[in-house]
């Protein structure tokens, strides 16, 4: 079984198209060709940061390493790969928060299909959602409460029962 985060856009109110369903745990398709699964989920600052370290990466390992083992640079690189394929669904999740996305429900099921059929079907649209009722500082009064500490603040704090 796995698990799936729903994240849904505080912002689209009842609209699903914010909804997006994303798998805990590996992710093939940012080991082998990492910086087209990051644009491929518009994940561009993440790419961005991808390309300065793959350039770093070429220019220690080809600069420092070469003269005493061959083929530092690609294994390096290799390592990047790895590290995309465990975290890369973690960064898509950093970068759902950054928009202001927010974690409305996790599934577990046997695959995608399954967990988009049941979250769509036992979402409630009214849960989470901000209150539709303003309301004007005039409107709301404010009691303080008793405390037999008021009393003696040589006049600070205001008596008991009044209204602020």
């Amino acid at each position: 079984m796995r698990s799936y985060t729903t994240y849904k856009n505080s912002l689209m109110g009842y609209d699903d198209a914010g909804t997006f369903l994303i798998k805990e745990g590996f992710s093939w398709f940012g080991i082998f060709i990492p910086l087209f699964f990051l644009l491929y989920h518009k994940m561009c600052r993440v790419a961005g940061g991808l390309l300065v370290t793959r350039f770093g990466v070429d220019l220690i390992g080809a600069s420092l390493f070469s003269k005493y083992v061959a083929g530092v640079a690609p294994m390096l690189a290799d390592a990047i790969n790895v590290l995309m394929g465990y975290e890369g669904n973690n960064l898509r999740r950093w970068t759902l928060n950054r928009l202001g996305y927010r974690i409305v429900a996790v599934v577990v099921t046997s695959d995608l299909f399954q967990a988009e059929r049941r979250y769509f079907a036992n979402s409630n649209p009214l849960i989470g959602l901000p209150p539709t009722q303003t309301y004007s500082p005039e409107s709301v009064r404010y009691t303080v409460p008793f405390h037999s500490y008021y009393e003696s603040a040589f006049g600070v704090f205001p008596p008991y029962g009044s209204v602020v």
